[in-house]
């Protein structure tokens, strides 16, 4: 019996040392991953690389520019042969226009960004506890700063609030790597893509879809907010399972958040305006090849 006893004390100690020295330690370094990989306006400014490789997609954007300028004035210059083409002060105005925007595309896409953040950092305001520009002090503030009992409620509630933690980091980070690596470098050519009627879903879809990103941080972000000031302002009157508890729905909250995206973006269009907008740039080209063979019989 005192056998047993001894081994069940051993086996409870060596759980307890694993979810202290090392659970919890995990759950430590989730949380500054997670403050990592919230977008803000800083965060493309941050990698270098982004903003060049928006340069280089503007760069061919304004290639494309000169050849549809070139492919204009061919269309001008054969008007007899049954081209229709737009009135050379439209035409222009419209092109200096896109072309503006989209050589400004990392820009546009960085405002985008800051007043999402703006939002965040107005709600922020009404809790003097909060500082923002501390986004890594925010989300660590969750692990617990004392001894904590895996066989407690306190325990548990941080075991299942781990749970959920562990799958905002796919999100997080997809979010994250969609806005700098993918919207972003794209911005130019989504912008002047734009510029036909048979092309613009490319751009609807792009500002579709980010500005569905950047509003389930926002949603996320708000949370979190309200969650920080929760626990700053818990005293007697708030006993600590219950804070742990509005911590565990807001987790769980910001997981379903991510999870409804997928379905947000599909009920929003962003899908059939991508498609539209390939579509679209299959006909052009298939146009342009016929008006060219028809330019060289001429």
């Amino acid at each position: 019996m005192d056998i047993s006893v001894e081994i069940g004390k051993w086996l409870l100690g060596a759980l307890q040392y694993i979810f202290q020295e090392k659970i919890l330690t995990l759950y430590n370094e989730i949380m500054q991953f997670l403050s990592a990989f919230i977008v803000t306006e800083y965060s493309l400014d941050s990698f270098p690389f982004i903003h060049q490789l928006t340069n280089y997609m503007a760069a061919v954007v304004n290639a494309l520019l000169i050849l549809i300028i070139l492919w204009y004035a061919a269309k001008k210059m054969f008007v007899y042969a049954g081209f229709e083409a737009d009135n050379p002060l439209m035409f222009f105005s419209k092109l200096i226009f896109y072309a503006v925007l989209a050589n400004s595309g990392f820009y546009l896409t960085k405002y985008i960004i800051w007043v999402f953040s703006s939002v965040i950092h107005a709600a922020a305001s009404f809790s003097p506890t909060l500082d923002l520009n501390n986004l890594k002090g925010i989300f660590l503030s969750f692990t617990p700063a004392e001894t904590t009992t895996l066989f407690s409620a306190h325990g548990i509630f941080l075991l299942i609030t781990m749970i959920y933690v562990i799958k905002l980091c796919f999100t997080f980070s997809v979010r994250f790597i969609l806005i700098t690596l993918v919207l972003t470098p794209l911005s130019p050519l989504a912008i002047i893509s734009n510029m036909s009627q048979a092309m613009s879903g490319i751009f609807k879809g792009w500002l579709k879809l980010l500005m569905t990103l950047m509003t389930s941080q926002l949603v996320q972000m708000l949370l979190i907010i309200g969650i920080v000031s929760i626990r700053a302002y818990s005293g007697p009157d708030l006993p600590r399972l219950q804070v742990d508890f509005y911590t565990l729905c807001v987790f769980w909250l910001m997981s379903r958040i991510d999870i409804y995206v997928k379905d947000i973006i599909a009920g929003i269009g962003v899908y059939q305006n991508l498609s539209s907008g390939l579509d679209g740039i299959r006909n052009s080209i298939s146009s342009v090849q016929q008006d060219r063979s028809i330019i060289i019989k001429k």
